[in-house]
C-alpha cells in the first residue's frame, strides 16, 4: 500500500447496505452519516479528539440574494500523532419553500462533515460513480457477506452459484442480440463483471460468443 494513499484505501470502498437511492436532483447514491462517522473513528479515533469540525460558523452575506447560507469550517484528523486541517464550505437553504427548516444546521454540518472524509477518500466509490453500475454494487455487497458471514464456505458457494447464473443470464444476452449496440453494451458489461473477478476462462467464452453473434448480425444486414 503506498504511503500516500494509506488512509484511501482503507475507506474508499462503501458497504451497500448504508446506502439508498435518491430520486431526487437526478439521482444519486446517499450515504449514511452514521457509517462515515464509524469508518472515520476506527481511523482517527473519536469525534472531536482524533477528527471532526473546528472553527465552524455560519456566513449569512448571501443570505438575502440567494436565500442560502454559507457554513465554513476546518476539517481536522490526527494521523501518527499528527494533527492535519483543511478549510471546507458548505451551503444550505433554511426555508422549505415559505416555511423554515428547522433541522438546517444540522443537516449542513452532517453534509460539510461528509464532503471533508470524501477529500480523503471516504466511500469514494460512490463519490466517483461506482454505484451507478449495479454489478459494482453487487459484488461490493458480496464482499461484506463474506467479510461478516460465519460460515464462510457456504457463503462463497452460495455467491459462486449466483455468479454462474449471471453469466448464463448474460451470456443468452450476447447469443440472442438484435443489434449491435445492444450486443457491444452486453459484452462490454460482461467483460467489467468478469475482470473484478480475475475470470479470465469466462472473458474467453464469452468473447466468442460476442464474435459469433456480431458475424451473424453482419450477416443478416448483408442479405437485406
Amino acid at each position: 500500500m503506498s504511503e500516500l494513499m494509506k488512509v484511501w484505501d482503507r475507506v474508499d470502498k462503501t458497504d451497500p447496505a448504508y446506502t439508498k437511492r435518491v430520486t431526487q436532483r437526478g439521482g444519486f447514491t446517499a450515504i449514511d452519516a452514521m457509517y462515515q462517522t464509524k469508518k472515520a473513528t476506527e481511523i482517527f479515533g473519536m469525534y472531536g479528539k482524533g477528527w471532526g469540525l473546528s472553527q465552524t460558523k455560519f456566513n449569512l452575506e448571501i443570505l438575502e440574494a440567494t436565500g442560502m447560507i454559507v457554513h465554513e469550517a476546518v476539517f481536522f484528523y490526527v494521523q501518527d500523532d499528527k494533527r492535519y486541517e483543511f478549510p471546507i464550505h458548505n451551503a444550505i437553504k433554511p426555508m422549505m419553500g415559505a416555511k423554515s427548516d428547522e433541522d438546517w444546521p444540522k443537516k449542513v454540518e452532517t453534509n460539510t462533515i461528509s464532503k471533508a472524509l470524501s477529500r480523503l477518500g471516504f466511500c469514494a466509490d460512490v463519490f466517483m460513480g461506482d454505484f451507478d453500475d449495479q454489478d459494482y454494487v453487487q459484488d461490493r455487497a458480496n464482499e461484506e457477506a463474506m467479510a461478516k458471514a460465519q460460515d464462510k464456505d457456504s457463503e462463497a458457494l452460495k455467491q459462486a452459484q449466483e455468479y454462474d447464473k449471471w453469466f448464463s443470464d448474460h451470456m443468452t444476452f450476447v447469443q440472442t442480440a438484435v443489434s449491435m449496440n445492444e450486443l457491444i453494451k452486453v459484452f462490454n458489461l460482461m467483460v467489467r463483471r468478469c475482470k473484478s473477478k480475475a475470470d479470465d476462462k469466462s472473458i474467453i467464452k464469452v468473447t466468442r460468443a460476442r464474435d459469433k453473434r456480431k458475424l451473424e448480425l453482419e450477416e443478416k444486414e448483408n442479405a437485406t
